[in-house]
């Protein structure tokens, strides 16, 4: 995994959860040491996850927060 302090092994994660039962929707394990290029495919595997078990679009009435 490359980061501005060179190269080390290891891996990089990235999760969503629901804030009533803060359980983990998605979640995704890269080897990149930045996690924005991760957000649109976590917002999308939310919003698959959340119409195969029929609630439907939800990220149309969800609030996003995301840190850098």
């Amino acid at each position: 995994m490359t980061s501005s302090h060179g190269v080390s092994q290891g891996y990089n994660g990235i999760a969503a959860l629901d804030d009533k039962y803060q359980i983990i929707v998605p979640a995704k394990a890269h080897g990149r040491g930045s996690e924005h290029q991760t957000l649109e495919s976590v917002i999308y595997g939310l919003a698959n996850n959340f119409e195969r078990i029929g609630e439907g679009d939800v990220v149309k009435q969800a609030v996003i927060t995301a840190d850098n």
